[in-house]
């Protein structure tokens, strides 16, 4: 992201930091109405990587970041565009840990949102939550 420098390039930046740094619960992430740039706060459920070859040939990795909480379980994930593969396996390492996830751009769509990093922005990190992590290592019952 590349904002120049204009008279409101300072004002955009703290704007960009505070909200992209303001963490919400999944469900409160899963909620959202307008475009936004968040954090969210939950569990590393899943890290998954592919590799994508797009219509004009090139070729890109996706890593999708599942990000849990609950009760009752709801789930967000987050989509990571050609992340290098030392973040990955710290993002694994951090799976079935409670964490902040900053720097997410929230896109709503009619289908759904769909949650994306902000290039090097966003972030993972261990955030303490002893609530959240004892229900996620609770076994659910079926019908939840």
């Amino acid at each position: 992201m590349t904002l120049g420098n204009t008279p409101r390039t300072l004002e955009i930046l703290e704007w960009l930091n505070d909200t992209g740094n303001d963490c919400k619960s999944v469900s409160a992430a899963l909620a959202l109405t307008e475009p936004a740039v968040t954090g969210i706060h939950g569990i590393v459920a899943r890290v998954a990587t592919e590799t994508i070859t797009m219509k004009d040939g090139t070729v890109s990795k996706l890593t999708c970041v599942t990000i849990t909480s609950g009760p009752p379980q709801q789930d967000v994930s987050v989509n990571f565009w050609n992340a290098p593969q030392t973040s990955v396996a710290a993002w694994t390492d951090k799976q079935h840990h409670s964490v902040n996830l900053t720097m997410v751009r929230c896109n709503v769509q009619t289908t759904g949102n769909r949650y994306e990093s902000i290039s090097g922005l966003s972030k993972i990190t261990l955030r303490c939550n002893a609530e959240l992590e004892s229900w996620w290592f609770t076994p659910r019952q079926a019908a939840e």
